[in-house]
């Protein structure tokens, strides 16, 4: 170690460019920061043929050997960063090898979990935190799927009148202001409100006014195919009526 006129500190350097400057010949560069509990560590490493990194680790234990670090920014594409992954291949590169889903984004008034929740899951899911609800993509799949399990669902009781619902409904054709451009198909989410409104949400959970109203249109499907059934219904009981007048004309000779 040595400390130059600058007041430099040089350790494996006798020329020491900055006031603490680290150097080694092989392996990595580590510095390691150790309380009475916990150990961490700065580390520069390198990728042969791959990149070189600056890594950030945390131990459980103040004597937690140097591992895989937590955090990584690389040189790989002018300062890519990892987590739990000294390689990354994008702007952001998490690698999950736990149960937990990788990214979690909360609030005050809750959260959500995004990713894969294991190592060997390769669906892709969007989960509501506290809620038991989540949407995923499966490889190969072009939408995305919601939960729908029995055994998420309670209170189930069969839908009724969707044809005199779905009559009310009023579809229209409009675009956003400020985008003549593109013409959207639609219903307007206050008219539906009145109708279905388990499928109306707003951006706002205290004050509908200050926020943004908006439908979620997937849930029109069992409510469709609801009408679909009702109206098959009448369509059997109207060709039966039919076939029965026919065959009265029939057994009168006149068809």
């Amino acid at each position: 170690m040595v400390i130059n006129n600058a007041g430099n500190v040089g350790i494996g350097t006798t020329s020491p460019a900055q006031l603490l400057d680290i150097a080694v010949t092989s392996g990595t560069a580590n510095i390691r920061l150790c309380s009475q509990f916990a150990a961490g560590y700065i580390t520069s490493g390198y990728n042969a043929g791959v990149n070189s990194y600056i890594g950030f680790h945390c131990g459980a234990n103040n004597t937690a050997a140097l591992g895989t670090p937590q955090f990584v920014v690389s040189t790989t594409g002018s300062g890519y960063a990892g987590i739990n992954t000294s390689n990354p291949a994008s702007r952001l590169h998490v690698h999950n090898t736990d149960s937990n889903y990788p990214i979690r984004l909360t609030n005050d008034a809750g959260g959500w979990f995004i990713g894969q929740p294991n190592n060997a899951e390769t669906a892709l899911y969007v989960v509501r935190l506290g809620s038991g609800t989540f949407v995923y993509v499966t490889p190969g799949a072009t939408s995305w799927a919601g939960s729908s399990d029995r055994r998420l669902k309670e209170n189930i009781v069969p839908l009724s009148s969707a044809v005199e619902n779905i009559m009310k409904l009023n579809p229209v054709k409009y675009n956003f202001i400020g985008n003549e451009t593109n013409t959207n198909f639609g219903l307007i989410a206050q008219e539906v409100l009145d109708i279905y409104p388990e499928v109306v949400s707003n951006t706002s959970s205290e004050n509908y006014e200050d926020g943004v109203y908006g439908i979620t249109y997937t849930e029109f499907v069992p409510i469709l195919i609801k009408g679909m059934q009702e109206q098959q219904e009448m369509i059997q009981s109207q060709q039966a009526q039919i076939d029965a007048l026919v065959a009265r004309l029939a057994a009168a000779g006149i068809a």
